[in-house]
């Protein structure tokens, strides 16, 4: 079972709680997490997958083999494994990514944007 870091957490970053399909992180969350690293053990991150990324706003090129999913000059590749992707920024690799807050914090620190789900 993967567990959440809190050093890699925001506030407004979607993880999972095992209850809730995902969960928006609040001030009050990020506290806990700082206090206990038990109450991180009650949580999880989520997945980077297609489905999160079409979600996102990302447009996928529908490459069957390698698709590249794109949202302005921010692009996303597969990276031959499952689930992880490579972080790219114009055509330059920036850095592998497994999981959804993962892409949240790499896109905000790209582009001073934050990603909504449609």
């Amino acid at each position: 079972m993967n567990e959440i870091k809190p050093q890699e957490i925001r506030i407004g970053n979607y993880i999972d709680n095992y209850s809730m399909p995902f969960l928006a992180v609040t001030g009050r969350l990020l506290r806990a997490f700082d206090e206990s690293k038990e109450y991180c053990k009650l949580y999880k991150p989520i997945p980077l997958t297609s489905e999160w990324l079409v979600k996102l706003g990302f447009v996928s090129d529908n490459d069957k083999y390698d698709p590249i999913y794109k949202k302005g000059h921010v692009s996303l590749m597969g990276s031959g494994i499952i689930n992880d992707w490579i972080l790219r920024h114009d055509s330059h690799g920036i850095v592998n990514i497994q999981y959804l807050h993962q892409l949240q914090n790499g896109f905000y620190m790209i582009t001073g944007e934050e990603l909504i789900i449609k």
